[in-house]
């Protein structure tokens, strides 16, 4: 089923970071899984790890509302 197909919803810069957002989703129903992008090499001033959000497509509106209203207090 398309709803159920996985899809990045938000890409955190940090591992603590990706873990608040994951938080705040799942306290709201809906089910997430982190998905780490290690970089061997990364450029200066950047992060060793890029974290993807992913959730479900049917759940993907709702998680970027939620992600939106927290990142604009």
């Amino acid at each position: 089923m398309d709803n159920d197909k996985l899809v990045v919803c938000h890409t955190a810069k940090a591992e603590w970071q990706a873990q608040l957002i994951k938080g705040m989703l799942e306290n709201c129903g809906i089910p997430v899984i982190l998905v780490a992008d290690v970089t061997p090499y990364p450029a200066v001033g950047s992060s060793l790890t890029d974290v993807r959000i992913t959730v479900r497509q049917c759940d993907l509106r709702r998680a970027q509302e939620i992600i939106a209203d927290y990142s604009a207090t």
